[in-house]
């Protein structure tokens, strides 16, 4: 009888870890389709032409309004994951995400004010997605047991961010149409939901005492100064993350042409997550083995400063050292990407732990925006190679500041709700 309930709670796992991973291969998918189409849909549709200033400005402006959605969307689907269940906003996010994908790939040129539409589509998909990681990972946490949870959140992770390279490969080798990239990625979402048909909703949060809590309350994180706290230092311990992916990996093109090498945006991509995929599988099973999550992210946030330096120092003289030295040396130190959402998941209680573990990882990486404000913000005195330098020491010292005051959390039993 026993030996059949553990063989039935095991199959169980095993789901939600194949759902949490397909969900989030089609979040990291849809991330870099966005960014591999955007030339070629700002061309089809009429907007500007390649390799003008007003191709830049609309590629960012585009860049921007999905970062907004991943910003609002974290913050929301967090609440929402506390109030009314996990399982609920995995069904949600990705019904919408899969229309509003769908809508996206449809677009045409003569569309009324298709520069319009396409933003506002472009937000509800980073709106919608935002739940998928972070949310998995957290039903992952309080479905497995204490001291084997990081090997779950290592799965999801590392399978899921090879999402990016699938997207980044249709697009650059298999030449596949933009609105077709789209199309997939709305298809692929509408299966995910009948997949997720047979997972559970995790026993902390049905719970009798996190029912009876207050739960997802902003209020209550805004109002006690220990959660306040422990709300930034994460969001500050994911910087160096997307200040790699902000500026020398999405926007590896343009960088290349400051450092006066002709780079194609899409290869630097493949290399950058395909090196972040294994790293993060590294990462995750390093705190398993040393039982702590704190040292090894102080490792990793240390790992961060070598490709920094370098790319100051010692950038790069021709585009094949850019993809196969430099491209997976940011992607290795990078990788404790799933560590950094696990972490952050273990901080704190039932009752606000969606909403934490969801908001911070998409706050992290809404960073696109104020990273390439400051950077505009800086070229005009510094010029853009040394402005990055400063921006990357900049995330490094704060991650570094940020982490210092985080607890450990290997091991810690997660059935407890936040008074």
């Amino acid at each position: 009888m026993d030996t059949n309930k553990q063989n039935a709670i095991g199959k169980s796992t095993l789901l939600l870890i194949l759902v949490a991973s397909l969900g989030y291969f089609v979040d990291a998918y849809d991330l870099i389709v966005a960014s591999v189409v955007r030339s070629s849909a700002i061309v089809d549709l009429g907007l500007a032409k390649l390799g003008t200033p007003e191709h830049l400005k609309i590629a960012k402006l585009f860049e921007y309004v999905q970062s907004a959605g991943i910003l609002l969307g974290g913050i929301m689907f967090g609440i929402w994951g506390d109030k009314f269940g996990r399982k609920k906003v995995l069904y949600a996010s990705i019904a919408i995400y899969s229309i509003a994908n769908i809508l996206n790939g449809l677009l045409t040129a003569s569309v009324p004010h298709v520069d319009i539409v396409y933003s506002v589509l472009r937000f509800i998909c980073g709106f919608a997605l935002a739940a998928e990681l972070s949310v998995g990972i957290v039903m992952i946490s309080e479905t497995m047991k204490a001291k084997h949870r990081g090997y779950g959140s290592m799965i999801v992770v590392s399978f899921g961010v090879l999402g990016c390279v699938l997207a980044a490969l249709l697009f650059e080798f298999a030449e596949v149409h933009w609105q077709t990239l789209f199309l997939i990625g709305g298809i692929a979402g509408i299966l995910l939901l009948i997949f997720r048909y047979s997972v559970n909703e995790t026993s902390h949060f049905l719970d009798k005492e996190n029912q009876q809590s207050e739960r997802g309350s902003l209020t209550m994180v805004l109002k006690n100064k220990r959660l306040l706290k422990i709300y930034f230092n994460s969001i500050m311990l994911g910087f160096p993350i997307y200040f790699f992916v902000s500026i020398p990996i999405k926007f590896a093109a343009d960088y290349g042409k400051e450092i006066g090498l002709t780079i194609k945006g899409t290869i630097p991509i493949i290399i950058f997550y395909v090196a972040l995929s294994i790293s993060d599988i590294i990462a995750n099973y390093l705190s398993q083995v040393f039982k702590s999550r704190k040292k090894v992210l102080y490792f990793y946030v240390g790992l961060c400063a070598i490709p920094v330096f370098l790319l100051h120092f010692y950038p790069p003289t021709t585009p094949e050292q850019y993809f196969y030295i430099f491209s997976p040396l940011m992607g290795i130190a990078s990788g404790y990407w799933a560590l950094l959402i696990t972490y952050t998941s273990e901080q704190v209680g039932t009752n606000i732990r969606s909403t934490y573990a969801t908001a911070v990882p998409n706050v992290v990486r809404s960073l696109f925006i104020p990273v390439q404000l400051l950077l505009t913000a800086l070229q005009p005195s510094f010029g853009t190679t040394t402005s990055v330098f400063y921006i990357g020491i900049l995330a490094i010292i704060l991650a570094f500041w940020g982490l210092s005051s985080l607890k450990e959390t290997w091991g810690r039993e997660l059935n407890f709700i936040e008074k």
